[in-house]
């Protein structure tokens, strides 16, 4: 869609706002996902024919080498080494995914890419109330490397070549000449919630092929965990003396699960803080999309987040270099990854047009999705 809405939502829009996320973690969950498949599920995740609300995907995400493969639109993900989620798991596995934002999350996209061919990003960005997001993770696995994937619903998509099953292609550079399928493992989600230290909400949903009775594998989904804060003053000392995360709730269940798997990740996230299973299990949902700016200088990588208390604070989206300095200049994209990479797809596009080359690109009708204000 090439449209957005600048409403915000309400508590009775968002009726997780309801709900307290540190004493009740699962229903608060629950009404996010609900929130997600209303009338998301029934179109199969097509977002502009929800009829029911508006959805949006994040504009430029196609032109980078994990750019959108042309049959759902996903993306190259972080592939998972072998035997790291099961122990069954000998072939390393592809990643693919696609993330919508909602009507107020969109408004934010709206107002970065007001004017396609000069889009304004030169100072903190906060995304409005009511803002939510949510991302559907699709996988390799099999049934037997990984038995939690029985009944896993999936799509076709154009993936990347892999001769070797055991060797992951290091980006999605290159595509098959045909589809194969993907399955669903994991659903991430994440809300503006005004009570949370960093103001977000991120949860994480994983396929549980071992639930009994739910006809819908689209809902067969046991919840992860949910983390409103980073945690900051949990260091590696402070969890060696036994200390562990308050911002953080994991579900026993899923824990147990993890276990039975017998994969060679040490938990969800980095000590014990939510992650999922498709994710690096040496980081944390808040901490690395707090890395999510617009800057001029090389930052700290994803996979280091949690281990330095300065660059997990709470109080503002990181704008921090590997030793910890400021970076002059860098303005915050408010944890949102999307945000941050396709504006960056975008930039990285336009230096490589001679001048002739981008005013015809840039005239072009349709070249790119972008939000534009209704009249």
């Amino acid at each position: 869609t090439q449209h957005f809405s600048k409403s915000r939502r309400t508590a009775v829009d968002s009726p997780w706002l309801n709900v307290d996320f540190k004493t009740e973690p699962e229903e608060y969950a629950r009404l996010v996902k609900e929130y997600c498949w209303d009338g998301n599920r029934s179109t199969d995740f097509v977002v502009q024919n929800n009829p029911i609300r508006a959805w949006y995907h994040a504009p430029w995400m196609h032109a980078s080498t994990n750019g959108r493969e042309p049959l759902k639109g996903l993306t190259f993900e972080r592939p998972t080494p072998p035997l790291e989620l099961a122990s069954q798991q000998t072939h390393a596995l592809q990643n693919w995914a696609i993330g919508f934002y909602n009507a107020p999350g969109a408004s934010l996209f709206g107002h970065v890419w007001n004017d396609p061919n000069n889009p304004n990003w030169a100072e903190d960005l906060k995304f409005p109330d009511g803002t939510c997001v949510f991302k559907l993770l699709m996988t390799t696995a099999s049934n037997e490397q990984v038995f939690t994937m029985k009944g896993s619903p999936g799509w076709p998509a154009v993936i990347a070549p892999q001769p070797d099953p055991c060797i992951a292609p290091i980006n999605g550079a290159k595509r098959n000449s045909h589809a194969s399928l993907v399955r669903l493992i994991q659903v991430d989600w994440a809300v503006v919630d005004w009570r949370a230290p960093i103001r977000w909400v991120f949860g994480t949903f994983m396929y549980d092929g071992t639930l009994k009775g739910v006809e819908d594998p689209w809902n067969r989904l046991s919840l992860v965990g949910v983390q409103w804060g980073n945690d900051p003053i949990l260091d590696q000392a402070a969890y060696d003396a036994g200390r562990r995360p308050v911002e953080s709730w994991l579900n026993p269940q899923v824990e147990a699960l993890r276990k039975r798997l017998g994969g060679r990740r040490l938990g969800w996230g980095f000590n014990g803080r939510l992650n999922g299973p498709a994710d690096n299990f040496i980081s944390a949902c808040g901490s690395c999309h707090s890395f999510a700016q617009r800057n001029p200088g090389p930052l700290a990588r994803a996979g280091r987040v949690v281990q330095n208390k300065r660059i997990i604070q709470n109080e503002r989206p990181a704008t921090t270099r590997l030793d910890g300095t400021n970076v002059q200049g860098a303005v915050s994209g408010d944890y949102s990854m999307q945000l941050m990479k396709g504006f960056d797809n975008y930039e990285n596009w336009l230096a490589k047009q001679t001048s002739k080359e981008k005013n015809v690109l840039l005239s072009l009708p349709g070249r790119r999705v972008v939000f534009k204000p209704k009249l």
